[in-house]
């Protein structure tokens, strides 16, 4: 197992640098001086010589005066230590920009696949367990209407009804404005923020989610196993838990880690519907504002994600399928 596993780490070295060389050149391709673009407009007092010498720095700064493969090494050297140049919008590390973000989208995925997990496994294996029932064709229309709003219709029906009709609930940003406390009660300010947009993600990932437990169990249900444990007199829970549910995660581990690393990246459009501080939306006030280096880095994130999503996909097949070998 080590042995594959340190070969899987090398493919996913290569295959990081490979797509870094493309970010690259779609970098440099990007049309503007990156160096006039990081100095801004000339300032109030300062002389057009002066503004021309900043502009040279930059330059320099930037390695824009080097050969092209030089400056993809020296980006790429700066971002294995992670630096990653300066938002030309906030004026600041971006890294010291990107650490919130990510901090703030880690805690909306967190409590999102928690709550996602802990309502479409138990909900796919009893409308599995009761196919046709009166309950599970409930289910099956609730699944595909839910499969058929996009996520920010979700986000402005509860904004409508939980913020504007109720007023219970705050519609946008990530805490009150002016709040002094600090620990638990900080945590229960933010959290009064994060229920709207956490609710907006859970509703959008159920029904598929759902749908591929109870698709799951349903052809689990039908194998010569169970048959053969309901003949020799095993409870129906442990056939349905213990025999059904384990074989049935097989093809869901592969959605589950792709809908993981969809739900970072797919979270942009909430995050900017609710004014939600994460990495999507600071994603698209870089692109917006042509801050390029903001823009690259969460693009480098997101390909970094993708890859270790795959690794931990390897790893946790062996888990659910015994029969699976590392070869």
């Amino acid at each position: 197992m080590l042995k594959h596993l340190l070969k899987r780490l090398v493919y996913l070295v290569f295959v990081f640098f490979v797509v870094s060389i493309i970010i690259f050149a779609v970098y440099q391709m990007v049309p503007g001086d990156r160096a006039m673009m990081q100095v801004g407009a000339i300032q109030p007092g300062m002389s057009p010589a002066e503004w021309h010498e900043a502009i040279e720095l930059a330059r320099i700064e930037l390695a824009l005066d080097r050969a092209v493969p030089i400056q993809y090494l020296i980006w790429m050297r700066n971002v294995l230590t992670f630096d990653f140049g300066r938002s030309i919008t906030y004026h600041i590390a971006v890294i010291d920009l990107v650490r919130p973000a990510m901090a703030n989208t880690i805690k909306l995925s967190v409590f999102v696949m928690f709550f996602v997990f802990l309502i479409t496994i138990p909900l796919g294996i009893f409308t599995a367990v009761r196919k046709g029932s009166t309950v599970d064709s409930a289910v099956q229309v609730g699944t595909i209407v839910g499969v058929s709003v996009p996520t920010f219709i979700w986000g402005i029906l509860f904004i409508l009804v939980f913020g504007v009709l109720l007023g219970v609930l705050p519609i946008s940003g990530a805490g009150t404005v002016g709040f002094q406390g600090t620990g638990f009660a900080r945590f229960m300010d933010q959290g009064r923020y994060m229920v709207l947009p956490v609710m907006t993600l859970v509703f959008s990932s159920l029904a598929s989610i759902t749908r591929y437990v109870r698709s799951g169990m349903i052809e689990a249900m039908r194998q010569d196993y169970v048959r053969t444990a309901r003949a020799k007199g095993v409870r129906e829970k442990v056939v349905i838990y213990s025999h059904a549910f384990r074989n049935s995660l097989i093809p869901l581990v592969n959605i589950t880690i792709g809908w993981t690393v969809g739900l970072f990246s797919g979270s942009m459009i909430t995050e900017s519907v609710f004014s939600w501080p994460g990495m999507g939306s600071i994603m698209l006030d870089g692109l917006r504002n042509r801050d390029f280096s903001v823009t690259f880095t969460m693009l480098l994130f997101y390909v970094t994600l993708a890859l270790l999503a795959n690794l931990l996909m390897d790893i946790a097949y062996t888990f659910v399928d015994p029969r699976a070998k590392f070869n």
